[in-house]
């Protein structure tokens, strides 16, 4: 169960996570984490959209790349942006020094869970070189998630639409799952 303080590592994508507020702790209102970016490292997917979220950045140390909506920006240190729903954007710290971002969703939607899975899989070496998890294991998260994360371009959205559902329900079946008791606590479960 992610709590407040609660720290965890993507060795594949060289990120850490310290979790600042929860969505049980705010009662879904926000979750907030302290979002830690070894240089060269990046965002697992690449660009995305929040359809029910918006996703504050705020740069503690080091510099960020973004692009969002089709703008690329170089953020330091001191500088903040947010990103409203449905907005495609990616980030990833592209300089030779660790980044310190503490990011911001609103609602909460629980997606500490998706960060505390996408992570506790690629330490179990259950993800791709990019730190992706495989189809069927990927088809579940993101069907279980897809009120926090999609993808942008409208062809991806309308295969995911028709397709996710099918591929997310054949991943269930040969039992992987959006959440595990491993990585989660079944009382923060999104689903």
């Amino acid at each position: 169960m992610a709590r407040s303080g609660e720290e965890i590592v993507n060795p594949i994508t060289h990120q850490r996570i310290i979790y600042h507020k929860t969505s049980r702790e705010t009662n879904g209102e926000l979750f907030q984490m302290e979002f830690i970016m070894e240089p060269n490292s990046f965002i697992v997917g690449g660009p995305h959209i929040h359809p029910a979220q918006s996703e504050e950045f705020n740069v503690l140390s080091g510099a960020v790349n973004f692009i969002i909506s089709g703008k690329q920006q170089v953020v330091p240190a001191g500088e903040s942006r947010i990103v409203q729903p449905y907005t495609v954007h990616d980030w990833w710290n592209k300089s030779g020094e660790s980044s310190h971002v503490m990011v911001t969703f609103r609602p909460a939607k629980h997606y500490e869970t998706y960060f505390e899975t996408i992570f506790g899989l690629a330490r179990d070496g259950k993800t791709t070189d990019r730190g992706f998890p495989h189809l069927l294991q990927a088809a579940v998260i993101y069907y279980d998630f897809r009120e926090s994360v999609r993808p942008p371009q409208p062809w991806a959205r309308i295969l995911t639409a028709l397709f996710l559902p099918i591929v997310a329900a054949i991943g269930k079946a040969l039992g992987y799952r959006s959440w595990y008791p491993k990585y989660t606590h079944p009382a923060t479960k999104p689903v």
